[in-house]
């Protein structure tokens, strides 16, 4: 009988540490995958954590962290995924601001121009047009104080289709849409880059060169309001997408 007792103390001890001794190492694994996180070594930080995060896990910010080296490689697909399994974890609030904002850049970058007004069609929604850059200060600040605000969020998640047009992409063009355009000014300006395609579109149909500049449009691309640029109020710029809401049903009636 003693030696039950003193067999099942001994069994229970070694499966103490080695439970501690699995979570040592993956703790360690981590702070690897951590390291090539912080590295911009996004391949490797990806298999690493791929390697560690189960289909249960609940590191919110490991999950975020896989997610955003997804979107560094150019898979929003995977980036969507995994910043999605992030929320459901309900993360600390110091963490949502970025979880959100780096969610709603992947679902607009996912959705270029073309495929936006074809999704807006379908669904019968509005299309916002986000003309940002990855080098603009005021676009992050929208991003992570004004697009995380709920009301702001669930209208541009279930209301629009949200499309952004970066207007410094420096990735060139296929050579076949390459071109010299003739601007309305009578000038002339070689689109090269996405960047200048879109820079182009901007300043030829919303008279604009800053960014950020939003811009509601229909699906038979009518403008619907006047454009919105920085915004530091949340309150202020669901105002101004519910006007656009409110347009694209006018503009409805009108075309049935």
């Amino acid at each position: 009988m003693y030696s039950v007792k003193i067999l099942l103390c001994f069994t229970a001890i070694f499966l103490c540490r080695f439970a501690a001794q699995s979570q040592a190492s993956v703790n360690t694994k981590l702070r690897v995958a951590d390291s090539f996180y912080f590295a911009n070594d996004w391949n490797h930080a990806v298999n690493l954590y791929n390697e560690l995060l189960t289909d249960t896990s609940t590191n919110s910010l490991a999950l975020q962290r896989l997610g955003f080296a997804y979107y560094n490689l150019g898979n929003m697909d995977e980036a969507l995924k995994n910043f999605q399994r992030s929320e459901t974890t309900n993360p600390p609030p110091a963490m949502q601001p970025y979880l959100y904002s780096r969610m709603a850049k992947a679902f607009s970058i996912k959705n270029d121009y073309e495929k936006a007004l074809q999704l807006a069609k379908e669904q019968n929604k509005p299309v916002l047009i986000d003309f940002t850059g990855w080098a603009c200060v005021n676009c992050r600040r929208m991003e992570e104080n004004v697009w995380v605000n709920d009301e702001v969020k669930d209208l541009m998640k279930n209301q629009f289709i949200v499309v952004s047009l970066y207007v410094d992409e420096r990735r060139k063009l296929p050579v076949d849409e390459r071109t010299d355009h003739i601007n309305s000014d009578g000038s002339t300006k070689s689109i090269i880059t996405v960047g200048d395609k879109w820079a182009t579109f901007q300043a030829e149909n919303f008279y604009a060169v800053s960014q950020p500049q939003y811009a509601i449009i229909s699906p038979d691309e009518v403008a619907l309001t006047k454009t919105k640029a920085y915004t530091p109020s949340a309150a202020q710029f669901a105002t101004w997408l519910k006007c656009g809401l409110q347009a694209h049903k006018q503009h409805n009636t009108l075309t049935k």
